[in-house]
């Protein structure tokens, strides 16, 4: 999900999954009321989404205003997708202001207020009518679904890079399959299927549902193109010359190979590059320089980079130099865990070069996250939250002194997996539970299963949750039971007990600390008792 609160999001869905499957027993007011609660939910949340889009997009045109050539294709994709997006929300608007007319109207003091709650809001015949049949045969439900097919195949039209080529992105997929299977396991139409003799509240809270995931959509489209052009915010007003060395270290009689360029320069102007006088052909932006090496020790060439300012005007920036070392040794790094390295956590690595001691090795970091474990060769690299990219840097130090770089390897930081939530962490979470079964849980686990190899990691903890036995053909509102860490409360091991075949078990606002020390709220499993 692109912005937002993905676990707050998560909960709401749940929530609604449970009223829907309410719906079938009774519509009391006390559901009633809960679709409410989950449209005013979605409603902030589809606020919060369109505000994260607008400053996306504010960020999208300074960097199409600083170089339009390299942008503008991206921008206008990216107008467009949100045009495209409002328009679709405007649409499902006008189907909600027509079902609340017919159900008397919003229940609202100001026009400034937002619009939740109807006046009739248990009327189940409105949204058959409107949305599934009537005498003028002109159901809204089949036009909304074509619109929402529309919708997304234009949203996966945009999806293109900075030469305006359809590329891979985000996956984009609205839930419009022509038929869909309903609770009695049969094939219904799709406006059946989510319109058919439900109350107005819970149309209208569909509707919402539906503007959500098309929030969503527009977010995802609008951040991958941004992306596609750099940064958040790109100014070209400083210059310096970047030497980019293939390798810092070669052996005798290998090639030296190094990319110059200038530093925060578009491709639509080159440069003029020199080495030792000597001009290099340029390509977007960079010249390469190579020569073979030749005996041991320390090389040294002059370079000068020239670009032509507003004016057309030649500018020479000042010379840098761009030294190497010839000589014997690599570096070899090795990870003791896993080809990645995770946030919060100490990760451990071995690492060497050989023909050098332990004591005349250095390592360090880019940024500092690395410290050593007090065995010669080991160390541990602990990546923080905002981290992306750790690169390692080994350098060597020689007999005369001098210091030598001697390689780098550039790790991906990447946040620890979310557990899998369940009362059997042997079997992972399950669809249908055996009352038997059901009748001897008394511990909620988080583990990260089996596929997460780093076994060292797997200790999450439960903080406490949430759980709800919707018990099958009974009219009574199910209570929701709180549990304080990882045992279930008396209240809810006694639901469990009384569960009987066809009930529904959801647990949910599962709180887990990690053991990056982050506190997480998750979705629990729900299950059906067999």
């Amino acid at each position: 999900m692109a912005g937002g609160n993905p676990a707050r999001q998560k909960m709401i869905n749940m929530m609604y999954l449970v009223l829907t499957a309410l719906l079938a027993l009774n519509v009391s007011s006390e559901i009633l009321k809960a679709f409410e609660l989950v449209n005013g939910s979605l409603t902030s949340t589809n606020a919060n989404f369109a505000s994260k889009t607008t400053e996306t997009m504010t960020q999208f045109q300074k960097l199409y205003e600083n170089d339009k050539t390299k942008a503008e294709k991206l921008w206008a994709a990216a107008q467009q997708a949100v045009k495209e997006s409002e328009a679709m929300v405007k649409y499902i608007d006008g189907l909600k202001e027509d079902i609340a007319k017919e159900a008397g109207g919003w229940k609202v003091e100001s026009e400034s207020d937002p619009k939740i709650a109807v006046a009739k809001p248990d009327d189940l015949d409105i949204s058959s009518r409107y949305f599934v049949k009537n005498q003028q045969n002109t159901q809204k439900g089949p036009e909304l679904r074509q619109k929402l097919i529309e919708f997304e195949n234009k949203m996966k039209g945009f999806l293109i890079n900075e030469k305006g080529e359809k590329v891979n992105g985000p996956t984009i997929r609205l839930d419009t399959d022509e038929k869909k299977m309903n609770n009695e396991k049969k094939e219904v139409a799709w406006e059946v299927y989510y319109f058919a003799g439900i109350p107005v509240i819970a149309a209208i809270t569909e509707l919402t549902q539906f503007q959500n995931n098309v929030r969503n959509v527009e977010a995802d489209v609008v951040t991958f193109l941004k992306n596609q052009i750099g940064a958040d915010d790109v100014k070209f007003d400083n210059f310096a010359t970047i030497i980019a060395p293939e390798r810092p270290a070669v052996y005798t009689g290998e090639k030296f190979r190094a990319e110059i360029f200038l530093g925060a320069y578009s491709s639509t102007q080159q440069p003029i590059i020199r080495v030792d006088g000597r001009e290099l052909p340029v390509k977007d932006g960079k010249a390469v320089f190579e020569e073979t090496s030749g005996g041991i020790g320390d090389k040294e060439h002059k370079v000068v980079v020239s670009y032509k300012d507003a004016k057309g005007a030649l500018v020479d920036l000042a010379p840098a130099k761009m030294t190497y070392s010839v000589f014997g040794g690599n570096a070899t790094i090795s990870h003791t865990g896993l080809k990645v390295v995770y946030k919060g956590v100490d990760n451990p690595f071995q690492i060497a070069v050989p023909g050098f001691e332990a004591r005349n090795i250095s390592v360090s970091t880019n940024p500092s996250r690395i410290r050593s474990l007090g065995k010669p060769g080991e160390y541990a690299i602990k990546p923080m939250p905002a981290d992306q990219d750790i690169k390692i840097n080994v350098s060597v130090k020689l007999p005369d002194g001098a210091v030598k770089s001697v390689g780098g390897e550039v790790y991906k930081a990447r946040p620890i997996p979310n557990p899998e939530i369940s009362f059997n962490p042997a079997v992972g979470p399950q669809s249908a539970v055996p009352r038997g079964q059901l009748r001897v849980f008394t511990l909620l686990y988080a583990k990260l299963g089996q596929s997460f190899v780093f076994a060292d990691l797997d200790k999450y903890q439960v903080q406490g949750y949430s759980v709800l036995v919707v018990s099958k053909g009974s009219a009574k509102a199910p209570e929701q039971i709180t549990c304080q860490g990882p045992a279930l409360a008396p209240r809810a091991k006694a639901a469990f007990n009384e569960a009987k075949a066809g009930d529904l078990v959801v647990i949910s606002e599962v709180k887990v600390k990690g053991p990056d020390g982050v506190t997480k709220i998750l979705a629990g499993p729900t299950f059906s008792v067999k």
